[in-house]
């Protein structure tokens, strides 16, 4: 159970100290639990309390990352903490706990009697966490349960339900004599605190905004007489917090959820998107817009202002290692640095002493030197330009073709660069091709020569595509890099007579690459002399590009396709279809094959 502040526990931990240097950067420390970390840390008096998916709650000396004393939960906790005086309090498994400064448990209190669900799908990573007002710590659970629990005695001072019984995932806003809180349905509630009666609900249901789950999980906020929320709903909403009434709405223009945040400071509110990938900012008085930035992965946390900067977290799917730390400018939102962590971010960073606190999917409590990591070194990994590269014509017996293309690092700091392959599918057998080094560090102003080698030997003559991928663990801003490449592998047959062979039958090959991003290559057969058009259209068959529209001779032939419609309009992220027709004595054949455009 709880060990006190003179038992140091390293077993079945990984306690990483660091000194600050160029290898570890701007981090000071690693704590490494057993599970993902989705909890914010709360920092008291020199100490971070935070709980994992392991079931554990810790209590972390906030200098050194040294473990003071853990407390074994009897299930997962999403929860954050909450700090008053002398008691330290948490939720899991439907259970609000309260321990004492040096781990021992005062009491546990039921917050519900059902079964804890731990996730109501595979994006739900939420669970409401304890607000602590007058030694009262209110907090919301399943079954639409907001309950205020007195901190002395652990005894339930107050109650009130949501009116669907739908799962409470906020922290709860106490102002003004009411509790305001959202459901996992969508709805937003006002209560009275001293009489546990509803003064009003919004139910975003009603806006046909989203048409599987409304589900609000951030806190609602207050700020100069109005309500703040977002949430699935894939709108902002300003509300009166006396009436409920709108006041303005913001609707993602990519209709996705608004889950990080929203924040407000300096006249400013702060709030990120899920598959968008953008962190706003917007005028709180009007709704209005004041910027955007694109960044890699989802936005799940709070958003954090310290000075001029802008400090908040993106991650993608659970389990996956793809997550990072971001500091933008608050005013602009131009990116100023970015550190990738080991998995989502979902927590929200606090700063105290001038170092940054955060949790991370990978199961680590990371502390940054906040100065150092906005100052940190950068790189700028890549090709120097997007030009493609023809290697021309490969005889079909030669089993050891070799070319190469230089990657550049052009940028202050060191990176780390992976390699692969965007190919047809013909390409991907196992030593058709290959690159050499896939993996490697590449420090500043240096340069690395890719070996790719390739087997012409084990693939059909035909004209390829391909494009070499260099991603950066540490740009700032461009992930990846990306060189096209073309060949054309012909039988020895035809380069030793000169002829060129006519295919058997009617076709039209998959497109490479696929997705792409701005172009693509379309291969076609023809049996014979006929006429050809090759068009693409949307999902709703409205025609976009008409590529080809002539007569043509047998053989294969070749078209790509750069994205652009018959105005020379660009089109938008989505699937297309590409259509053949050959027509030929008053018969014709029609192929039709589907191809995804990516931005």
């Amino acid at each position: 159970m709880a060990k006190g502040f003179g038992s140091f526990i390293f077993s079945g931990l990984l306690i990483l100290t660091t000194a600050l240097s160029a290898e570890t950067g701007p981090v000071a420390w690693k704590f490494k639990t057993g599970g993902s970390v989705y909890a914010t840390p709360i920092i008291r008096d020199g100490v971070v309390y935070i709980g994992s998916l392991d079931s554990v709650f810790y209590a972390i000396e906030a200098r050194t990352g040294l473990e003071l004393w853990r407390y074994q939960s009897s299930n997962q906790i999403f929860s954050t903490a909450a700090v008053e005086g002398d008691l330290v309090c948490f939720e899991s498994n439907n259970v609000l706990f309260g321990l004492d400064l040096k781990g021992a448990l005062k009491w546990q209190t039921p917050l519900c009697s059902c079964p804890v669900v731990n996730r109501h799908d595979e994006w739900d990573d939420f669970h409401s966490s304890p607000v602590i007002v007058d030694t009262v710590a209110y907090v919301g659970s399943e079954r639409g349960r907001v309950v205020g629990i007195d901190i002395r005695s652990g005894a339930v001072v107050f109650e009130c339900s949501a009116t669907g019984r739908s799962t409470i995932e906020t922290p709860p806003t106490v102002y003004g004599g009411r509790i305001y809180f959202g459901d996992w349905d969508g709805v937003l509630y006002a209560y009275d605190l001293a009489t546990a009666s509803k003064a009003w609900e919004y139910d975003t249901r009603k806006d046909n905004t989203y048409s599987w789950v409304n589900a609000i999980f951030n806190r609602p906020l207050i700020w100069n007489g109005s309500l703040y929320f977002a949430g699935r709903s894939c709108n902002l909403y300003c509300l009166d917090p006396e009436t409920g009434a709108g006041k303005w709405m913001y609707h993602d223009p990519g209709s996705m959820w608004l889950l990080g945040g929203p924040v407000i400071s300096d006249g400013t509110l702060y709030i990120g998107s899920s598959n968008q990938y953008v962190i706003h900012a917007f005028d709180p008085i009007t709704g209005s817009l004041k910027w955007r930035q694109p960044v890699d992965y989802r936005i799940y946390g709070n958003p954090l202002v310290d000075g001029d900067a802008l400090f908040f977290g993106t991650g993608n799917e659970i389990n996956q290692p793809l997550g990072s730390l971001y500091a933008a400018d608050r005013l602009t939102g131009a990116l100023i640095n970015r550190l990738p962590l080991g998995g989502q971010v979902h927590s929200s960073p606090v700063i105290e002493d001038g170092i940054l606190y955060v949790g991370s999917g990978d199961g680590c409590v990371v502390a940054l030197d906040r100065d150092g990591f906005l100052n940190h070194l950068l790189p700028m990994t890549g090709f120097k330009d997007r030009n493609k590269i023809n290697w021309g014509n490969i005889p079909a017996d030669r089993q050891d073709f070799e070319a190469g293309v230089t990657v550049y690092n052009t940028g202050d700091g060191s990176d780390s660069v992976t390699v692969t392959f965007i190919r047809p599918f013909a390409l991907t057998a196992d030593g058709v091709m290959s690159v050499e080094p896939a993996r490697f560090t590449l420090a500043p102003g240096d340069s690395q020569v890719l070996s790719i080698r390739i087997d012409p030997s084990r693939i059909k003559p035909n004209k390829y595509s391909i494009a070499v991928q260099a991603a950066s663990e540490y740009n700032l801003e461009q992930r990846s890099s990306t060189k096209p490449v073309v060949f054309t592998v012909e039988a020895v047959s035809l380069v030793e007579n000169g002829l060129a062979g006519s295919p058997v039958s009617f076709s039209l090959s998959p497109n490479y690459p696929n997705p792409f991003n701005p172009e693509t290559t379309l291969d076609y057969s023809l049996p014979g002399t006929c006429s050809v058009r090759l068009e693409i259209f949307d999902m709703t068959a409205r025609k976009i590009r008409t590529l080809v529209d002539a007569v043509r001779k047998p053989g294969r032939h070749s078209v790509e396709w750069n994205g652009l419609d018959d105005l020379g309009r660009p089109s938008g992220t989505g699937a297309y279809l590409c259509r053949l027709t050959m027509a030929s004595n008053s018969r014709s054949q029609t192929l039709v094959r589907k191809i995804l455009l990516m931005k």
